[in-house]
């Protein structure tokens, strides 16, 4: 989901309703797909005078091996949502199948740790390796 931070105008939306549906967006994909991430990044367009402008905007992501119809609606409900409360033109949410994909979840290799009474962890020493 891709949420612009300026209203239909080009003004600025409010920070607080960016926060608030930025929350918003992360409590929801939460509990669809239990979790995602999220990045600030700056978009671009052309105006309708072909104008080029940049926004500050926000991707919320999240991964999910199979998405139902009722879970597709859910997410364009809240996109609606968000645009109604940034009052904006519109949001873009996206999905997409890749055939033959794979995902991992990668820890750190090779780093020792030793474990505390309370069970935390902490990292012991992180040795460099340089080509020769």
């Amino acid at each position: 989901m891709f949420i612009g931070h300026r209203r239909i105008g080009g003004e600025p939306a409010p920070l607080y309703k960016i926060l608030a549906m930025e929350h918003k967006c992360q409590l929801r994909l939460g509990r669809l797909f239990r979790g995602g991430w999220m990045h600030s990044c700056e978009g671009f367009y052309l105006n309708e005078n072909d104008r080029l402008m940049f926004e500050p905007c926000s991707i919320l992501n999240s991964t999910a091996a199979e998405i139902s119809e009722d879970k597709k609606a859910q997410l364009l409900e809240l996109a609606g949502e968000v645009a109604y409360e940034l009052d904006q033109e519109s949001v873009l949410v996206n999905w997409f199948r890749l055939a033959d994909s794979e995902m991992h979840l990668v820890p750190p290799s090779r780093v020792p740790l030793v474990r505390n009474k309370r069970s935390s962890v902490r990292v012991m020493s992180r040795k460099e390796k340089y080509a020769s």
